[in-house]
């Protein structure tokens, strides 16, 4: 009774990791080689670099924003020079969603003594 749970968001593959956004929501995020990693619009791309406390996002986002937003296309570049790591999730289809998943996702965190295979 009165038992609160995060809101999480899974994909269900096995390989996903779990990140916790700025809102406390949990998101399972797929690895991607950065060498492979392509920026489109079905997808939410996540390019994190490593710090004494785990991973944190560097930056977020699908090809709308890189195209859109000139200031989005400069955080990348710099991001992408200091990535250790990519992921991806599915976008919602809904720009407002979509929108709301970046913005909790911009400053997410993983930390790997919380992810448990």
């Amino acid at each position: 009774m009165g038992h609160h749970t995060t809101p999480t968001l899974h994909d269900g593959t096995a390989e996903s990791v779990r990140w916790i956004g700025r809102s406390g929501r949990h998101y399972w995020l797929r690895p991607v080689p950065l060498a492979d990693l392509r920026v489109g619009d079905t997808m939410i791309s996540v390019l994190a670099a490593t710090d004494g406390a785990g991973e944190r996002v560097s930056w977020c986002g699908t090809a709308f924003e890189l195209i859109e937003d000139p200031a989005t296309r400069n955080l990348f570049r710099s991001a992408l020079g200091r990535a250790s790591a990519a992921y991806q999730i599915a976008s919602p289809r809904d720009d407002a969603e979509r929108l709301a998943m970046v913005w909790d996702l911009e400053r997410a965190t993983r930390s790997p003594a919380r992810n448990v295979a």
